[in-house]
């Protein structure tokens, strides 16, 4: 394990002696030279508060089964328990966690456990021997042999599927390490990321007992679309999803259906449209061909432009990256019409008005 390099010892050159004055100042020169010291080493990273992590129960079982691969399918931009436990562990265990470090917006980037609150990012620097220390040892007790001796036994309790740190990556369903080749090289954090069932603590750390029935989350719905955000367990496996209608003409959208790269909506007399352009951006146009709104997601090749069925009228990006919305979720049954005015409105399903571009012919 990498250790902090250690300070060279303060000698007198060879063959020389002190002076009077050098003499009469040593005991001070020593006591100054041990605080400087002394405060170096209150600046470099505390010394873990206990050599591991204390489970909160007994255990009463074996290890929970390896946690399979279950990646980000929806985003509620919510910590989960489990996500919030284990940085209180880091803590508490080795002296430092950063706040915060679990939750990403919804349109940031691309997929990650991150936009629904069950990953943590625990801020250690691979180019600082004491934080590269202080994250080795914390993966050597999580992958490692547990107390019992079983191979990713702690990760396994904690419900933890794969890690990621200095170029490298863990993963819990072969219990192997490789190289990470992902944008981020990972040398200014640890990520971990869990499953559900880690995420929300039923995992034998916090239970004691394995899990039997594995929390496989919430299932999308409709092809190219996230997923409902997570209310509680899903046991069952989750079936195909299936595909949204394609309105390529008319007013307006109603709930379920899409509208992909070149398709448009016509106001009802035909004077106003509204196109999905190829370069992501939705655009109302006048007559004459004169914009006269935009989702301004130009940049986004392949969006499409999708009215769910909560309400939210939603550009999607490719990887089913959000990047805009009408903000009218919680709405079933609402449905977006294109005026003969210009404007553009998201109506509830009593007609009163949710959304408005405000755009006029």
């Amino acid at each position: 394990m990498p250790t902090p390099t250690s300070r060279p010892a303060l000698t007198a050159p060879t063959g020389t002696r002190p002076s009077g004055l050098a003499r009469r100042l040593g005991p001070v020169l020593r006591l100054a030279v041990a605080a400087v010291l002394a405060a170096g080493s209150l600046v470099a990273v505390a010394a873990p508060a206990s050599a591991a992590p204390v489970p909160p129960v007994p255990f009463a079982t074996a290890p929970d089964a390896p946690s399979g691969y279950q990646g980000q399918v929806s985003c509620s931009g919510t910590e989960t328990p489990g996500a919030a436990a284990l940085r209180d562990l880091l803590k508490a265990a080795y002296g430092r966690a950063n706040a915060g470090g679990t939750v990403r917006a919804c349109g940031q980037g691309g997929t990650s456990e991150h936009k629904e609150g069950r990953a943590y990012d625990w801020m250690l620097n691979a180019g600082v021997p004491a934080e590269k220390a202080l994250a080795d040892s914390f993966l050597a007790w999580l992958v490692g042999p547990d107390a019992q001796g079983v191979a990713g036994g702690n990760a396994r309790r904690l419900g933890v599927q794969y890690v990621i740190w200095n170029r490298q990556t863990w993963q819990s369903w072969n219990g192997k390490w490789k190289a990470y080749t992902g944008a981020s090289p990972h040398t200014d954090h640890v990520h971990i990321s869990l499953s559900w069932d880690g995420a929300y603590k039923r995992t034998s750390w916090w239970t004691g007992s394995a899990v039997t029935q594995v929390d496989r989350g919430p299932c999308v719905t409709h092809t190219g679309e996230l997923a409902p955000a997570y209310t509680g367990p899903n046991y069952s496996p989750c079936p195909p999803p299936g595909t949204r209608g394609t309105l390529a003409n008319g007013p307006g959208m109603y709930p379920g259906q899409a509208l992909p790269t070149g398709a448009a909506l016509t106001s009802p007399r035909g004077g106003m449209a509204a196109v999905m352009q190829a370069d992501g951006n939705f655009v109302v146009y006048a007559p004459g061909s004169r914009p006269v709104w935009s989702t301004r997601t130009h940049g986004n090749p392949a969006a499409r432009m999708v009215m769910q069925a909560d309400g939210n009228l939603v550009v999607y990006a490719s990887g089913n990256r959000p990047v805009w919305s009408s903000g009218t979720s919680a709405n079933p049954s609402a449905r977006l019409v294109l005026q003969d005015d210009g404007n553009l409105v998201v109506y509830r399903s009593d007609n009163r008005a949710l959304w408005a571009s405000g755009s006029r012919a």
